[in-house]
């Protein structure tokens, strides 16, 4: 499947509080958020940009960015 090849590129596994912190993994969803693209595939693709209205990540238990992928992916 073309979206398996999808990744997060800036995951950082949460390890302890502290790390939860220092990556603001406990911090409210942004509100508006530049998002770089590389799925040449993907519909919300526009100019290396997602243009998605909600972007979602897969990967629950996830250790490493290979383990997650574009939930909001559309051929």
């Amino acid at each position: 499947m073309v979206e398996d090849a999808t990744f997060c590129g800036s995951f950082k596994e949460r390890l302890d509080q502290n790390t939860a912190k220092a990556c603001h993994c406990d911090d409210s969803p942004e509100k508006s958020l530049k998002v770089g693209c590389n799925a040449t595939k993907c519909v919300f693709n526009d100019n290396k940009m997602c243009h998605a209205k909600k972007i979602t990540i897969q990967g629950n238990g996830a250790k490493h960015e290979s383990q997650t992928m574009c939930g909001s992916f559309q051929c």
